[in-house]
């Protein structure tokens, strides 16, 4: 039997620039506005991320952006928390060495989402601790990125914490996405064969982009806009 996996989110208090970036992608919707408020969500929360981690020890950190990766890995290892750094430019060698050397000395593991895909193994051994700096708008990826330490070879309860920051583009985060993720995760069992089948299509014959377009327009009408 697998060990229990708890999610858990975390909302932070709201960030003056990251608010009034949400509020102008909601009123104007030019191009690339909510892309900026994106970014002005995910800086607001790099502190909070850093600490998360520092309190976690062994853990396994997911955020977007190389840079914030980069970002949140230097502030943990000048605060003496032990850590490594998987980004796109760590070929899959240095990679899998990465993570078998973090196994083995305790240390922790900061990663952009999309370097840590299918066929990654050996992070069940670093941590039981899952960190999500920053979200995606398919909970696919989430709950992928979730199955990295959920799987066989855990021996820990899995802990998965959400940061999620108040008045920003995070707002729509506890009532879409989590909910998608315990519904999914219910109808396939867990397993990722199953979870490829069943959400091929996102239910709706959604491409990515139809999705975080539905994802946004569900945003502005909470946010009042017409």
């Amino acid at each position: 039997e697998m060990p229990a996996l708890t999610r858990t989110v975390r909302w932070l208090d709201a960030d003056p620039k990251a608010t009034a970036a949400m509020k102008n992608a909601f009123l104007h919707r030019g191009k690339g506005l909510h892309y900026a408020a994106l970014k002005a969500t995910y800086e607001a929360k790099l502190g909070a991320a850093s600490e998360a981690a520092t309190d976690a020890k062994k853990f396994l950190l997911f955020t977007n952006e190389k840079k914030h990766a980069q970002w949140i890995q230097q502030e943990l290892e000048k605060n003496g928390t032990p850590c490594f750094l998987l980004t796109g430019d760590v070929n899959a060698k240095k990679r899998n060495a990465l993570i078998a050397l973090a196994a083995e000395v305790g240390a922790g593991i900061v990663a952009t989402i999309d370097t840590l895909k299918e066929g990654v193994d050996g992070l069940q051994h670093v941590a039981s601790t899952c960190i999500f700096h920053s979200l995606d708008f398919v909970p696919l990826k989430l709950l992928q990125a979730e199955k990295r330490l959920d799987r066989l070879g855990q021996r820990e309860p899995v802990s998965v914490l959400y940061l999620c920051l108040r008045e920003s583009m995070d707002a729509w985060l506890s009532e879409t996405v989590i909910d998608k993720l315990q519904q999914w995760e219910g109808l396939v069992g867990g397993t990722e064969e199953g979870l490829k089948t069943a959400v091929q299509g996102r239910g709706k014959g959604q491409s990515e982009e139809e999705l975080e377009q539905e994802v946004l327009k569900s945003i502005y009408l909470k946010a009042g806009a017409k």
